[in-house]
């Protein structure tokens, strides 16, 4: 793929956000492992690309964010 058909297609307008599946998976995963239960609540850091609309006001998220989750600190809501 040349770069201007790539920059075509990270400039596409988008519908939602690229990430919210990236944190579904990231939640999954969790789970799984037994990191995270039903009721929880984490923050999640999302870095985009210096490019991206929902960054630059112009849209919604049309890059490949990097995300991290936040730990909770000592005392917090997160703490039963």
């Amino acid at each position: 793929m040349s770069e201007r058909e790539a920059a075509s297609k990270r400039h596409r307008p988008t519908t939602s956000h690229n990430y919210l599946p990236l944190v579904d998976l990231m939640v999954e995963e969790m789970r799984r492992r037994g990191m995270v239960g039903d009721g929880s609540h984490h923050d999640v850091n999302v870095e985009h690309d210096e490019w991206c609309d929902a960054l630059n006001q112009r849209g919604y998220c049309n890059c490949n964010p990097r995300l991290t989750l936040v730990a909770p600190s000592a005392g917090g809501p997160n703490d039963n």
